[in-house]
């Protein structure tokens, strides 16, 4: 009976102490200093998972402003202040803590969800528009060496949860090959998939949200997820532009080790796409053709010779010659085509060499220049020149 006693008398004083907190809250909301106000909010917050349903009386306050921060505080804490759903929502909360298929158990917790309370919403609202993501740059890696694919690790480093979709919060690998024209798909466009869309013409906007939320996972605060982009093979030189894209949701920041190469994506508000750029570039004997590059009378460019016959080529979407400058610090300045003639293109003999000129010569500030030769299924890229 002892035991019992002191139970009783510690949870009526732990009650009492809860509710002298709440009241202490309550008249920092009402003071007049903005910064005590504030300092309300942020201790509402604090005992809001604990107080619960004893905070739903203050969002009848008669003042607007204190009703507008209550209301925020449950927010952030994710309270729905009627006796049970808290406990509920978190229970629903957890199945979509892992990653997984949309099946019909995923999708019936989204709707369990966003049917059990009005506030469920704004929760979901706030997590998908504030949810601070970071990523871990020690486990982030591009694997395996040469393919582009890119894994790592997201730490949910704010105040209230964020919803990631594995395999759609991604870097999309992008090739594009020296000399392309302007204005064509490239050949070699890697896809790893695209932004979900959220209207779909024989599905309701309400089903398509429950479709998406179901595909994505909540990652609470402090907690972590692991994201893997999708892959593309790609040996030739060329320009391999990484995407980030997000729904929702916004990158605060990533960066990824690539060839040597750390390349960062900046922040980005929400629903926006960020980019990088590396330059793949690379000295290549040719299975068929071989390359030289030649200066005469201030002109320079590229000798290519077959090394067996070799058919006609077709100008597609690329010139086969290409060049690209680069400033002393070895940044990238420009890339482009020779122009390449169709007779340049015709049917060649064995050991017959043709030649292409460089027309304007390279940008001001080059450094180093790369020439190459990407035809019929091949690739020849000899030495960069290094200009004075």
């Amino acid at each position: 009976m002892r035991i019992l006693f002191l139970f009783l008398a510690v949870s009526v004083a732990s009650a009492d102490d809860l509710d002298d907190r709440i009241r202490a809250a309550q008249a920092q909301l009402e003071s007049d200093d903005s910064a005590v106000r504030d300092k309300g909010e942020a201790d509402l917050v604090a005992l809001a998972s604990e107080a619960g349903a004893r905070l739903k009386p203050l969002l009848d306050h008669p003042d607007a402003e204190v009703r507008a921060r209550v209301s925020r505080a449950l927010d952030r804490a994710g309270i729905i202040p009627e006796e049970g759903k808290t406990a509920l929502l978190r229970e629903l909360f957890e199945v979509l803590a892992k990653a997984g298929t949309p099946d019909e158990a995923r999708l019936g917790t989204v709707r369990d969800i966003l049917e059990l309370h009005p506030r469920t919403a704004a929760f979901i609202s706030r997590e998908l528009a504030e949810g601070k993501l970071t990523w871990d740059s020690d486990r982030t890696r591009v694997v395996p060496p040469g393919r582009v694919a890119v894994e790592f690790e997201a730490t949910n480093e704010g105040d209230c949860a964020a919803w990631v979709r594995p395999s759609r919060w991604y870097v999309l690998p992008r090739f594009k090959q020296f000399g392309e024209r302007p204005g064509r798909m490239s050949l070699y466009s890697g896809a790893a998939g695209g932004l979900v869309g959220l209207l779909h013409r024989d599905r309701s906007a309400e089903d398509s949200m429950v479709l998406a939320l179901a595909s994505m996972v909540r990652v609470p605060p402090k907690g972590r997820q692991g994201v893997v982009s999708g892959a593309i093979v790609e040996t030739r030189c060329g320009s391999m532009t990484f995407q980030a894209q997000a729904m929702g949701y916004s990158p605060r920041a990533f960066e990824a080790t690539f060839s040597g190469t750390v390349l960062r994506l900046p922040e980005a508000d929400p629903g926006t796409s960020i980019s990088a750029v590396r330059i793949l570039l690379q000295e290549k004997t040719g299975r068929v053709f071989r390359a030289s590059s030649w200066e005469k009378d201030g002109s320079r460019g590229l000798d290519v010779t077959p090394l067996e016959d070799a058919p006609a080529l077709k100008l597609d979407n690329f010139d086969p010659f290409w060049w690209v400058a680069m400033d002393e610090k070895g940044e990238f300045l420009d890339e482009g085509a020779f122009s390449t003639e169709a007779a340049d293109l015709a049917a060649w003999k064995k050991n017959e060499a043709r030649r292409v000129k460089m027309r304007g010569g390279p940008p001001a500030g080059t450094k180093t220049l790369w020439m190459g030769f990407s035809g019929g299924g091949d690739e020849c890229v000899p030495a960069p020149v290094e200009l004075k």
